[in-house]
């Protein structure tokens, strides 16, 4: 008869033995849910575990919008090699958007966040420019070697509206709630809180 090896030599290994890695594959097969589900708002959903997709109702960002303080204009009239001057026709800002209709071969005063205005579609840091004003008038002189698009993000950059955010599972973090709020998701399907029960017996 084989004696059985000893168990208290942490440094022998025994082959036969499951690995950390094979137990933890082989309980998660076997766990099963034992509670329901319920629709919990996002101001109480932190902490929980999501019982179904969750998918963007918008896109983020939920418009085209510049990502620094600068001049909007339009890459089709600029002059990449040589740099190109541009009448300054108007302001767009976070919550303000530009007025009016862009005059064509125009740029924009633009600050970080805002919507980038229709005909234009790139975007020169301030820092970058020469600016001229006059009673009335303001001309931006915008450098050459910029490139098409430069300093704006589209829309549906970060997330596509209808894009699935977040699947069953998951624990909602703090910072996951800001996500889904800039998403338009106003509530999320969870599991229920287990309920547990001890009965103690004996001293």
């Amino acid at each position: 008869m084989t004696a059985n090896k000893p168990l208290d030599d942490c440094f022998h290994s025994d082959k036969d033995r499951l690995t950390h890695e094979e137990a933890v594959a082989l309980l998660k097969a076997r766990v099963r849910v034992i509670t329901g589900s319920e629709t919990t708002r996002l101001d109480t959903a932190a902490g929980r575990v999501l019982a179904k997709s969750v998918r963007a109702e918008r896109p983020i960002p939920l418009h085209t919008n510049s990502a620094v303080d600068g001049y909007a204009f339009p890459f089709a009239s600029y002059d990449a090699e040589r740099g190109t001057a541009f009448d300054v026709t108007g302001r767009a800002a976070a919550g303000h958007p530009l007025e009016g209709t862009l005059r064509r071969g125009a740029a924009v005063r633009i600050l970080t966040g805002a919507v980038v205005p229709d005909g234009t579609d790139t975007v020169v840091m301030q820092e970058d420019v020469r600016l001229e004003e006059a009673p009335g008038s303001a001309r931006v002189h915008i450098p050459a070697g910029l490139k098409g698009g430069a300093n704006v993000r589209a829309a549906g950059e970060d997330v596509r509206g209808g894009e699935i955010m977040f699947e069953p599972g998951h624990t909602i973090r703090p910072q996951d709630l800001a996500a889904l709020a800039s998403a338009g998701v106003g509530t999320v399907p969870v599991y229920r809180r287990l309920r547990a029960g001890v009965f103690s017996t004996g001293d």
